[in-house]
């Protein structure tokens, strides 16, 4: 039998027997990024859990394409599994870098829980995934920030990247930390948005804060631009910066749900919530701004609700993994094209055997 042949079988075979996500390491355009924790094996624990970017259509339909983040060797990020603050993702203003942030650390070496270590011995660090190959790079860590308590969120601007934890701060991922403000210590989810950063807490007067600029050095002020009250975890802004939409976890003064804020002679004005009918605790938050679509995450589920008024009910769309649980939420902006599914690059392969078998 001809290397030619031979060749072409392989490739058949590999057709025929292996997954989608083989091929498509990529994010489709418009598809859905949501942080899953643990394999479905693993017991979800403080000392750590892998961590997965599972791709989703916006209908929900699992596209079968997961991104293992690393959770070993020198570039290892995992997060506690039991830390409902953890795991947000966000997503670069170009639509193109996908950052998680976690434990610079393999997972299972851990005694200990995770956000008791120092870290001197267990750093704090970040890495960013190409939404159009899948590929992960280890940005860097947050130098001695964080240390003994949680790390939570990045973004990146497509150059630096920043992170927010429960202590100190807004910090640069440059293996030093250097440290951009202290206005707010403890924060929960970072974005840029039309050109500045924005994050959320929990901590002192609960909102969304603004720093002007994507500032590199140390000594930025944080202004609260929204006065939210509650419990807020991801958010977005519009281009025009008049409409804001918060997820809420319930936790605080403010009901579970999706907020919808509008800027009203200078004041943001929270003008309704969407709830889902269990009144599940949402953290995650992407918006379609074309089309008025919201998404949002759940430690156990998915929603979707299209904003045509107070009266719209948020559903169901994906359920988490038995034995895992979700954490931040992104609409990819800027990804890969489709991928043939299996079944055509099976045909694809039987019509390359054929050929060959006439040429001989």
């Amino acid at each position: 039998m001809s290397k030619r042949v031979m060749a072409a079988m392989a490739v058949a075979a590999a057709g025929i027997c292996v997954g989608r996500s083989s091929f498509a390491a990529g994010i489709q355009t418009g598809d859905l990024v949501v942080l899953q924790v643990g394999d479905g094996n693993e017991t979800l624990a403080n000392t750590g859990n892998s961590t997965f970017l599972d791709e989703f259509s916006t209908a929900g339909v699992n596209r079968n394409n997961t991104i293992a983040i690393p959770d070993s060797g020198a570039n290892a990020l995992i997060v506690s599994g039991t830390a409902t603050s953890e795991g947000a993702i966000s997503v670069s203003p170009d639509g193109k870098t996908i950052t998680v942030s976690g434990y610079n650390t393999p997972q299972a070496t851990s005694a200990t829980s995770l956000t008791k270590t120092d870290s001197g011995t267990v750093p704090r660090g970040t890495g960013a995934v190409n939404a159009a190959t899948g590929a992960f790079t280890f940005t860097g860590t947050y130098g001695a920030n964080f240390t003994k308590n949680n790390v939570r969120s990045s973004v990146s601007d497509g150059t630096h990247t920043w992170g927010v934890g429960a202590n100190s701060g807004v910090v640069l991922a440059d293996n030093t930390g250097t440290v951009v403000s202290t206005t707010s210590a403890n924060n929960r989810v970072i974005n840029v948005i039309n050109g500045n950063l924005y994050f959320s807490t929990g901590s002192g007067t609960t909102g969304i804060y603004e720093i002007s600029g994507t500032p590199t050095v140390s000594g930025a002020t944080a202004t609260e631009v929204i006065a939210e009250g509650g419990s807020p975890y991801g958010f977005s802004i519009n281009a025009a910066g008049t409409v804001a939409y918060i997820a809420d976890d319930g936790t605080g003064a403010n009901a579970a749900g999706i907020e919808k804020w509008v800027l009203q002679s200078g004041t943001w004005n929270n003008v309704y919530t969407f709830t889902t009918s269990s009144g599940d605790s949402l953290r995650g938050l992407a918006v379609d701004w074309s089309t008025g679509t919201l998404y949002a995450s759940s430690p156990s589920a998915l929603y979707k609700v299209t904003d045509a008024g107070a009266a719209d009910t948020m559903s169901a769309i994906a359920a988490a993994p038995t034995g895992t649980v979700f954490g931040g939420l992104v609409l990819a902006q800027a990804a890969a094209a489709p991928v043939p599914e299996p079944a055509s690059l099976g045909v694809m392969a039987a019509g390359a055997l054929m050929l060959l078998k006439r040429r001989r």
